[in-house]
């Protein structure tokens, strides 16, 4: 997927990268994990399979661990302390301190809060992506990694809506759910957990969609959206179908900056046609029926969990206004449910502050717009959108479900990308100026 003749640059690099060291460093480390992260939907199937040990436990551990070597390291030169650190380190202390006030606190919660609390998992990858070099030639193999994930993903999901929908799917997530009579192909995701489809690969196509745009690689762009459709209503989940629409919308955004807009969204509409009755032969063909799917899925009952979510936030928020119910539902919400559509208050917004009150509440809405208004900032600077939007589609799913974190490959990739190509629009510049100057001189 890596171009080989474009007008854009990405050859210039760090200085420092081209010293050799005759010992491997902690940043090389840091370096390999990321690598290794790109896949983990296959590391994940691996662990369970043969020591049954969740790949995202495995790799949140690590990224624990080599936080806290990092920021321990005297020798490390690092990035400095980025605002949404705190923001998050506060957020951390918060649940922590709410577990202490709920009676919740002991030595086995504290190992589970260590790998499964969201603030933990983001801080840890941030971290680690911010105090991480990547050379051009390692961001070109980490683009062929995704690329090759992607192709995974879709002869998987293919396998299983057309031979075996239990191929490669992990019976332990979705015990006791009956949505999954109608063909769901959650492809190769299903052993990192329930969501990661969403969370995993829409940003994974997001960031991947975002690098053929910068290139400007229009048949790269085709495949990723080829790619990111077939996979997406092969899972039959509504808000992976949005959150594709979301990450395909940055072609959109971009092109209409450009010359020329109106011939583009006429050519967006028309390839989306394409896409569509493309899609609808090759389902058909699976035994596949979309108009079922549509009644079942888009149409059905479940889709009012959402609507009745706010009723539910209403009723239940007042009592716990200021601290919450510290990460839990309380009696009357698990009352209330019982005779609903849903199971709990299915927004994640809504359900964060009913967990986590109006304290929680300002924390986590602090740390969202400051870590959305540097990528948005950078981005225009870079011109770079892949990440952003990895990082919206993130945001976009949080609407519907109930969970949120960057401890995923997609997201991950997209903020390696935005990062990359960030520092070297600085380097670019930097070295424009310094020619200029002499120049003069």
């Amino acid at each position: 997927m890596s171009p080989s003749h474009t007008s854009r640059s990405i050859e210039i690099e760090h200085p420092e990268i081209f010293r050799r060291k005759s010992k491997v460093s902690l940043e090389s480390i840091n370096r390999f994990v990321l690598l290794a992260f790109a896949f983990s939907p296959i590391i994940s199937i691996v662990t369970w399979v043969s020591i049954q040990i969740s790949g995202k436990f495995l790799f949140a551990t690590i990224m624990i661990v080599l936080t806290f070597m990092n920021m321990l390291n005297p020798r490390k030169k690092g990035s400095g302390l980025k605002n949404y650190y705190f923001i998050l380190a506060l957020l951390i202390a918060y649940h922590l301190i709410l577990d202490i006030v709920y009676g919740r606190i002991s030595f086995d919660r504290i190992q589970l809060f260590a790998y499964k609390n969201w603030a933990v998992q983001t801080l840890c990858v941030l971290y680690l992506i911010d105090n991480t070099k990547f050379k051009t030639k390692k961001i070109h193999l980490y683009v062929r990694f995704m690329v090759i994930v992607a192709i995974m993903a879709v002869v998987v999901s293919f396998i299983q809506i057309r031979f075996d929908k239990n191929f490669l799917i992990q019976k332990y997530y979705y015990e006791g759910q009956s949505n999954y009579s109608l063909v769901s192909a959650q492809s190769i995701y299903s052993y990192i957990d329930r969501n990661a489809i969403g969370f995993d690969f829409v940003p994974m196509m997001a960031a991947l969609i975002g690098w053929s745009v910068f290139f400007g690689r229009q048949n790269l762009y085709l495949i990723n959206v080829l790619i990111a459709g077939f996979v997406s209503m092969a899972s039959t989940r509504r808000y992976v179908m949005l959150a594709v629409v979301v990450a395909l919308f940055q072609f959109v955004f971009i092109k209409m900056h450009a010359k020329k807009k109106t011939l583009w969204l006429i050519g967006v509409v028309f390839g989306v046609s394409i896409v569509i009755m493309l899609f609808s032969f090759v389902f058909s063909g699976s035994g596949y029926s979309l108009d079922n799917y549509l009644h079942k899925r888009i149409l059905s009952e479940s889709a009012m969990s959402r609507i009745e979510a706010f009723s539910l936030f209403k009723k239940h928020f007042p009592r716990n206004i200021w601290l919450g119910t510290g990460g839990g539902q309380d009696f009357e919400l698990k009352t209330d449910i019982r005779s609903g559509y849903t199971s709990q208050i299915h927004v994640g917004y809504l359900s964060f502050l009913y967990q986590y009150g109006i304290f929680g509440g300002v924390l986590f809405f602090m740390f969202i717009i400051t870590f959305l208004v540097k990528l948005i900032r950078e981005s225009s600077y870079s011109k770079f959108y892949g990440g952003l939007f990895a990082f919206i589609v993130i945001l976009v799913n949080y609407a519907t479900l109930v969970q949120f974190s960057l401890l995923y490959t997609g997201v991950a990739f997209g903020l390696i990308l935005h990062k990359f190509f960030y520092e070297q629009k600085k380097l670019e510049d930097e070295q424009a100026r310094l020619l200029s100057v002499e120049v003069v001189e």
